[in-house]
């Protein structure tokens, strides 16, 4: 067997570095984060390789206008929506962009009082307020 140095890898610190790690609806807040280097394994059995960044805020504003906000935001970044198809509005749903290696969800969740009886929901979540999710994730140009 080789002796292979392993390579450094994307962080999750760089990906928070970059304006889309940052980018967020005015208003929101921050209620908790997830994280990964690249290489650790995350996801369904930990078989996403790739560096990622998960953020949960809460905001008081409409699913529409938290959605639209983003798209507009991600298409002047040069990001692409998956499939060519633009986000359709609604209480819940997700729309996912991707650009060069990098990956961008918008995962709109919902209000503690309008969501589905079998969705997670923490009891520290229960305001009033919108909760949506983004979700960053970028793999290095060499990986296949």
């Amino acid at each position: 067997m080789g002796s292979e140095e392993p390579r450094p890898g994307i962080t999750w610190k760089a990906l928070a570095a970059t304006e889309e790690g940052g980018l967020t609806f005015p208003g929101s807040a921050l209620l908790e984060e997830e994280h990964c280097d690249e290489g650790e394994g995350w996801g369904f059995d930990a078989v996403q390789l790739s560096a990622m960044l998960n953020r949960r805020y809460a905001v008081e504003a409409d699913p529409d206008e938290v959605m639209a906000w983003f798209d507009e935001q991600l298409r002047q970044r040069g990001w692409q929506p998956w499939g060519g198809m633009n986000f359709r509005p609604g209480a819940m749903g997700h729309a996912s962009y991707s650009r060069e290696a990098s990956d961008f969800t918008l995962t709109v969740i919902g209000r503690a009082g309008d969501r589905p009886w079998w969705t997670f929901w923490r009891r520290s979540w229960s305001g009033p307020e919108l909760h949506y999710d983004i979700s960053l994730s970028e793999a290095s140009a060499e990986d296949p």
